[in-house]
């Protein structure tokens, strides 16, 4: 085990993964609490959210979105996402 290093992805950019790309300077982290609390009230039971996910979820959609994922707080199966665009408008609840 050694020091940790760079890992740029330069060199694995090629005209397949171009468009996955986003500059991370696009988003405004700022707006995850509201989109945290928000989430929660898309359910019809009670959640607790686990990660959240920020991608181009091709092919399915060109834009960059956020993705916040909950569970049942109860320890049921189920849960969901809840997707929003950058500026923080709901774009889909998927349960």
């Amino acid at each position: 085990v050694g020091a940790a290093s760079a890992n740029p992805i330069d060199d694995r950019v090629d005209p397949d993964t171009e468009p996955q790309l986003f500059r991370l300077a696009e988003l405004d982290l700022g707006i995850v609490p509201q989109l945290t609390t928000d989430a929660v009230t898309r359910f019809g039971t009670e959640v607790a959210v686990t990660h959240i996910i920020v991608d181009r979820f091709l092919p399915f959609d060109e834009r960059v979105l956020f993705r916040v994922y909950a569970s049942p707080t109860d320890g049921r199966s189920g849960g969901g996402y809840v997707e929003y665009t950058l500026a923080g408008e709901l774009v889909e609840v998927v349960q």
